[in-house]
């Protein structure tokens, strides 16, 4: 096994590519504004100048994660990969900077039963629970949407003979391109261990499987149609779906764009608005490189580099309740206006 200074070598160099790539779409993207006629770049200009502002701030912070990997602050431990994280929604904090992370042996088996849970027969935001794939942004993205929408989620997987065709809208640069959706072809295969248990998202309430067959339709979409940087794999060093845009992958589920803020610049009575008119809101938590084992607060209910989705707002406490993709069993932490600000770095969803 190579050295723990080759594994941080390793992700650092491809740190620095992936931020050429960012870099490159941007370039590409301020081109092809200026080709518009005027009055077309008057009336896309708001969601242009958000597009490259989230795509400006995602190569900075490649950058820095990068430079921290190889040159990691003095009299402190280097960067832990926290528990299915990303870095601010876009780099996953890979296993291969710790080896005693192994993945579970994967075969592939068929899944029988119903997409929805049979006590209710529609989608829920409890059936959502992370597996071993850091794709913390694409579950809370779903989690959040089936709490708020639950007929966006029922309407986009259908059954076909041969498996499922599962929807999903283009985005580039947080922008939803113009156009149809997409739909993609799947078989009702998904990798299990060897006692035939789900390795990545688990079944849902009463066995529901839609949220695993999505996840699997996802890597086709993202490698294939989206970004294509997936490798056609569920985990692996910024390929697979480990390394995403919460934002990205609201607008994918949707057909809305949803634009990324700063944490700091959100405040509690809009994320107040935006549950009570049933908005689905993300929320990506800050790096963390304190050696604190991958948590932003020392009661560690908060992983670092981590999306979560927003519940509801308390009127009686005046707190947000957010939820964990990793399991409803996770129970809603709750947050005042400080919290939110000193822990999150990123919200995403309609604010307005």
């Amino acid at each position: 096994m190579p050295s723990s200074d080759a594994l941080r070598a390793a992700l650092a160099r491809k740190l620095k590519r992936q931020q050429a790539q960012v870099l490159d779409a941007i370039s590409r993207f301020r081109t092809d504004i200026k080709r518009r006629p005027t009055p077309a770049r008057r009336a896309h200009a708001v969601a242009d100048a958000q597009a490259l502002k989230e795509a400006w701030l995602a190569a900075k912070q490649l950058g820095q994660h990068a430079r921290t990997i190889t040159h990691p602050p003095r009299r402190k431990p280097t960067i832990t990969p926290a528990d299915k994280g990303l870095l601010s929604g876009l780099v996953q904090q890979s296993a291969a900077v710790n080896p005693d992370i192994k993945p579970p042996a994967v075969r592939y088996m068929q899944m029988d039963g119903s997409l929805w849970n049979p006590a209710t027969g529609i989608p829920s935001a409890e059936d959502v629970t992370q597996g071993f794939s850091g794709d913390c942004y694409f579950l809370s993205s779903l989690a959040a949407v089936a709490l708020c929408e639950p007929a966006t989620i029922a309407t986009m997987i259908v059954a076909t003979p041969e498996g499922y065709r599962v929807r999903f809208h283009r985005v580039l640069l947080g922008l939803v391109l113009p156009g149809p959706p997409i739909d993609i072809a799947i078989t009702a295969e998904v990798p299990v261990d060897a006692e035939g248990n789900l390795v990545y998202a688990r079944a849902g309430e009463g066995g529901a499987q839609w949220v695993p067959l999505m996840e699997k339709a996802f890597i086709k979409f993202e490698g294939d149609l989206r970004t294509g940087l997936s490798n056609g794999s569920y985990s692996g060093v910024l390929v697979g779906i480990e390394a995403g845009s919460p934002s990205a992958a609201l607008s994918s589920i949707t057909g809305r764009n949803m634009p990324s803020m700063l944490a700091s610049e959100v405040s509690n009575a809009a994320l107040a608005r935006a549950s009570a008119a049933d908005r689905p809101i993300t929320l990506m938590s800050r790096i963390s490189i304190n050696g604190d084992g991958g948590y932003t607060d020392p009661s560690k209910l908060i992983f670092s580099s981590h999306a979560y989705y927003l519940e509801r707002y308390d009127g009686a406490t005046g707190k947000i309740h957010i939820r964990n993709p990793h399991g409803w069993h996770f129970g809603p932490i709750a947050l005042d206006e400080p919290e939110l600000h000193k822990h999150f770095l990123l919200v995403q969803g309609n604010l307005n």
